[in-house]
């Protein structure tokens, strides 16, 4: 017992092997036991896995090294993957910044990690170290991976390869170094993307504000304090834009909405300013949900597929786990803000139910607490806690928010979509105040 690894003597000699190599056979595991133990250390190793693609998805100080040997030593699969098809080195490109990127990266490869694993997107590490890294060993890490056998010159789904995401995302003061690596391998400048655009399109225009956003004032697909949604492009694609005054702008929240990158979150893609508008160009998607609930006569009813309720809720939950894992809380949880994403595939139609609208969204502390000076967001999807403080609020009040608040308001999403549109605790504000106070979900109760 004392040569296996102290980590995996736990998991398997301490639980299992001792009991099965028993003396006395009256004391001997059983087949069945065996078979439930082992389906415990299944879950346990699982349960480490999931570990080892959060600690690469965080951006930390902490030995790296270290903690991805730890987690080796327990026998896990480090080619399991997460939200969107990301494996821990996927995570690790994308996410850190330590200067010990490079040697995490290392062992990662030399433990057998698929270094050419691709994500839903058709994404391979190399695709994610150019876009979001950009630190002074960038060229040392690109490195690395060519040596281990990345295929460097690969496209993604879109289009796109590794010179088009270093020429249009990276800033790096090693860039040109960067670019010429990949132009020695044999990739082109001039090679396009679906968009039709080149490297070299990309690089020249980086900078100088021709990449811009383009919106039609006569297509407005949604309206609210904070502006207008209209229908536009950007890239070659046609996009949502949203326009918000610039004085209302958080930049702190810009930023962090920018790092979201979920499949059931709509992904923003741009952003610019105009003299008076900051304008955002998001994902475009095929409807809200609150279209699902129209009449059947309304010109705006949305009328295509749906996936099966149990299925629209994993989403929406495995999403919003998502936002909140990141250290935010949305604060505008509703059925507008849910947006319904139609996508033909070789099968048929994949429908994908995605979170929108960050603009309320803020930092949490590390109890997923963040105090405020105002209350806001839509008064009929509150959390009861918030009803209190609203009802009892002084103008000079702070109050303070939670992530469990978009928990509560979560569950109203899954209640109106049971209920075809009602809400579950009844209708206008004051009587749906009342109810979520009095604990009363009538609509629930009445059609039980």
């Amino acid at each position: 017992m004392q040569k296996i690894d102290g980590k995996l003597r736990n998991c398997y000699g301490n639980d299992l092997l001792k009991k099965m190599l028993e003396n006395d056979p009256d004391k001997r595991m059983t087949s069945t036991q065996v078979v439930n133990q082992l389906k415990v250390i299944k879950d346990k190793i699982a349960g480490k896995e999931k570990e080892l693609l959060e600690l690469c998805g965080s951006d930390s100080r902490l030995d790296l090294k270290e903690k991805i040997q730890n987690f080796i030593q327990f026998g896990i699969n480090l080619n399991a993957k997460g939200d969107g098809g990301r494996n821990a080195l996927h995570l690790l490109c994308q996410n850190y910044s330590s200067p010990k990127l490079t040697g995490a990266i290392q062992l990662l490869i030399e433990n057998k990690i698929n270094v050419n694993a691709r994500d839903n997107h058709g994404r391979n590490a190399i695709h994610y170290l150019c876009r979001y890294h950009s630190s002074q060993n960038l060229i040392n890490t690109i490195q690395i991976l060519i040596q281990y056998g990345i295929e460097a010159k690969a496209s993604t789904n879109d289009g796109s390869n590794a010179l088009h995401y270093l020429c249009r995302y990276n800033s790096s003061q090693n860039l040109d170094d960067a670019i010429k690596i990949f132009t020695n391998l044999g990739l082109d400048l001039m090679t396009e993307d679906n968009n039709g655009w080149s490297a070299l399109h990309y690089l020249r225009n980086k900078d100088k504000k021709q990449m811009k956003i383009w919106f039609d004032r006569k297509f407005p697909l949604g309206e609210g304090g904070f502006g207008q949604v209209l229908k536009g492009k950007f890239g070659g694609c046609e996009v949502a834009v949203k326009r918000v005054e610039l004085h209302r702008v958080k930049k702190r929240e810009e930023d962090a909405m920018l790092k979201l990158e979920h499949p059931n979150l709509v992904k923003l893609l741009h952003c610019e300013s105009d003299d008076d508008y900051r304008n955002y160009a998001l994902e475009l998607c095929d409807a809200s949900l609150d279209k699902l609930f129209l009449d059947p006569s309304h010109p705006l009813k949305y009328k295509r597929p749906m996936p099966r309720h149990s299925k629209v809720f994993h989403q929406l939950a495995v999403g919003l786990e998502y936002i909140h894992s990141k250290n935010l809380i949305h604060r505008d949880i509703k059925p507008q803000n849910v947006l319904i994403s139609v996508r033909s595939t070789g099968q048929g139609n994949e429908v994908i139910v995605k979170w929108a609208d960050f603009g309320l969204s803020k930092p949490v502390n590390e109890r997923g607490t963040c105090p405020l000076g105002d209350i806001r967001g839509t008064k009929i999807w509150f959390a009861p806690e918030t009803v209190r403080q609203l009802q009892k609020r002084k103008s000079e009040d702070t109050y303070e928010c939670t992530v469990q608040g978009d928990i509560f308001a979560q569950a109203l999403v899954f209640g109106c979509l049971l209920l075809n549109g009602e809400h579950l605790y009844g209708c206008g504000e004051t009587e749906i105040h009342d109810n979520i106070i009095g604990k009363n979900p009538v609509n629930m109760q009445s059609n039980s």
